[in-house]
């Protein structure tokens, strides 16, 4: 699937061999799935580089990856039972990550900092951009609505290749809707656009303002 491709592009980047349990994934993932008896479920799969005797940054190659997976019930997008309710609020900041946001991981204190920031108003989403150029969202990628075409940020920009964000650019190409998914989007830009969505694997997308 798009998600096992992207882990094991995400554990190439990080020099974490791929570990073998996970050749057999569906069967793990259908097993939980039974233990924990929602019928519709999120899973989450985390990989680790191991348990070392002695905490160093210098890692012996030959300890093994260790693997966590957590499934839990997924909820029903609330804009799917009422698409007339309020939008996301969101804030713009500047992007302070690090470059290389394409890697999955779950070193993420860079998108979260902010929203648990007491001295902040409280938002939904923060949006992220870099020299005044848009990026992507703190737990989303970000499209723009304007004049009846679809824009999104450049992977080129080292922002994480959303599954979500992949199969909305294939609806679009596959329902002919006018797209330009390398787009270099201004804040300017932001504020003369018909809509913003921020999709995401959980909520698949959620409108933002």
């Amino acid at each position: 699937s798009e998600h096992l491709s992207r882990l094991k592009s995400s554990l190439e980047k990080t020099f974490i061999p791929f570990p073998q349990e996970l050749i057999n994934l569906e069967g793990v993932l259908h097993k939980l799935h039974d233990m924990n008896g929602f019928l519709n479920q999120s899973f989450y799969i985390q990989v680790t580089r191991g348990v070392q005797e002695f905490r160093s940054h210098r890692v012996d190659s030959k300890i093994d990856p260790t693997i966590f997976i957590s499934s839990q019930n997924l909820q029903i997008n609330p804009y799917r039972l009422n698409p007339e309710r309020a939008g996301l609020r969101a804030r713009l900041e500047e992007d302070i990550r690090w470059s290389r946001c394409d890697i999955k991981t779950t070193g993420l204190i860079g998108n979260i900092l902010s929203l648990h920031d007491p001295s902040k108003e409280k938002v939904d989403e923060i949006i992220f951009h870099k020299d005044g150029i848009i990026n992507e969202g703190s737990r989303s990628n970000i499209f723009f609505v304007k004049d009846k075409k679809v824009y999104t940020p450049s992977l080129e920009q080292n922002i994480l290749p959303g599954v979500t964000r992949a199969f909305i650019i294939k609806l679009l190409k596959e329902n002919d809707i006018p797209k330009n998914p390398n787009a270099g989007i201004s804040c300017i830009d932001t504020r003369s656009t018909d809509a913003i969505e921020s999709p995401s694997r959980i909520k698949f997308t959620e409108p933002t303002t």
